[in-house]
């Protein structure tokens, strides 16, 4: 038996997204902030460099207007401007012999060695460490056409501490900025997704069965509004779904109890009759007879469902709906005329074809026939028109029957539905309804329009095919 620990509570997006955007703007305030310091730090530099340039010919005209002399007395006064601390100078003869030094030189330093690797009237700058615990320097080596050479230079301290401390408001800046931006996201997202949790307790409600309404006008946001209106819409679908199963449920048990209940008094008065043979004949022809009627019932639920769910494209072919219709006609005319009604033809004399399958619509018209011929009273008629329109083909069937109430026509098409609420009409009400799902599985539409005592037409609309 293998157990789990117990899960871990992942954090909320709202957190998830004020955490990354800490860190993304922590990343970039880093990445600028040594840009910055790089970019800064060649600044100094490079404006520190023409400084000591330009003090280097200060120095070298000192040296050729009043000699050594006049070199010492400036230094001295050098250092007392900035501090012996900030500033260096060494100055070697002809002969490399240093000759003078001050400021941040070290009497100990080992590279006491003029400048080498110099050409006459060349300079070169580098960077130089003064020794543990003092602060780089900026040394500037010249060797001059008459022999004589100079190393000067200024301490770097002033300039990293100002580095130092720009470094440090970036740093802070960073930190407030990423706080700030935390904050702000989270807030947004708070707003932005206020309406979720809303949705969110709705679906767990209607996990649990409860599909009360949603008000998505309390949502700030259009986005999450428009997901709150499609979750309505699935909440009302869903309602409209369970009630029809509700009421489909009630009427299949309906229309199965009448034949369940004709087979047990054929087969309990055949069980206890003790009359002749020809009595448990009847018997046995009854069950058969309500047997038939409840596979009926099945197998148009079955086709129903199978229209609703597969379509018929496989199965589809081109049919001649003229003949198709002529075929109907002659079919139930013996019908029409034993019920006192006529049937009128409109049709054309060329082919209308459509694609679909020829049995499926056969059926379709014969239950919109039928259906009409059960509601007619004697001495009515029925029309039945076929018109090209374009790329469709629209099929009517007009009776003179008693109609159908307003109130009904939305629902006629509904499986089990009857217009008389007494059910005592014959059918079981799913005629229309097989209609409607085989017409749509055709890529068509059927339509209804009726008025009391005048009539019904029921139209069906199909996508027209090529001629056979």
């Amino acid at each position: 038996m293998s157990s789990t620990g117990p899960r871990r509570k992942r954090w909320s997006l709202r957190r998830r997204l004020a955490l990354w955007t800490a860190l993304l703007l922590a990343c970039v305030s880093v990445a600028k902030s040594v840009l910055v310091f790089h970019s800064l730090e060649a600044l100094l530099l490079e404006r520190l460099d023409r400084e000591l340039l330009h003090e280097l010919e200060e120095w070298r005209q000192l040296y050729r207007d009043a000699g050594i002399a006049l070199l010492r007395e400036e230094l001295e006064s050098e250092a007392l401007e900035y501090g012996a601390d900030q500033v260096v100078l060494r100055f070697f003869d002809a002969r490399g012999e240093l000759v003078l030094e001050g400021g941040l030189a070290d009497p100990d330093d080992a590279t006491l060695a003029p400048p080498t690797g110099l050409a006459p009237a060349m300079h070169h700058f580098e960077t130089r460490s003064s020794g543990p615990g003092r602060p780089d320097v900026r040394l500037l080596s010249y060797r001059d056409p008459a022999g004589f050479a100079f190393e000067f230079g200024h301490s770097l301290a002033d300039h990293r501490a100002l580095t130092t401390r720009i470094v440090w408001l970036f740093v802070l800046s960073a930190g407030i900025l990423s706080f700030f931006g935390a904050l702000g996201v989270s807030l947004l997202c708070r707003n932005a997704l206020l309406g979720l949790e809303s949705i969110t307790r709705a679906v767990r409600r209607t996990g649990e069965g409860d599909l009360g309404p949603l008000a998505p006008e309390d949502v700030p946001s259009s986005e999450i509004q428009e997901l709150a209106h499609a979750f309505q819409r699935m909440q009302s679908k869903l309602q409209s779904m369970i009630a029809e199963l509700r009421d489909m449920s009630i009427n299949v048990a309906h229309d199965l109890r009448g034949p369940l209940t004709a087979i047990r008094c054929a087969a309990e008065s055949a069980l206890t009759s003790k009359g002749s043979d020809e009595l448990r004949r009847e018997a046995l022809e009854v069950t058969i007879e309500q047997c038939d009627r409840l596979v009926g019932i099945v197998d148009t639920l079955l086709e129903i469902a199978e229209a609703e769910a597969c379509g018929v494209a496989g199965a589809a072919e081109v049919v001649d709906l003229s003949a198709l219709l002529r075929g109907a006609a002659e079919i139930f005319e013996p019908v029409a005329q034993d019920a006192g009604l006529r049937i009128e033809l409109e049709l054309p004399d060329a082919p209308s074809c459509v694609r679909g399958v020829e049995s499926k619509l056969q059926r379709v018209f014969a239950n919109l026939v039928e259906n009409s011929i059960k509601f007619t009273p004697a001495g009515g008629r029925i029309a039945i028109r076929l018109e090209e329109h374009g790329e469709r083909v629209r099929v009517e069937i007009a009776d003179t029957g008693v109609g159908i109430p307003e109130s009904a026509l939305p629902f006629v098409f509904d499986r089990f539905y009857k217009a008389d609420p007494s059910r005592h009409s014959p059918g079981n009400g799913l005629g229309l309804s097989y209609v409607a799902s085989i017409v749509k599985a055709h890529g068509g539409e059927v339509a209804v329009r009726s008025e009391i005592h005048r009539g019904t037409t029921f139209a069906v609309v199909l996508p027209r095919a090529r001629s056979i």
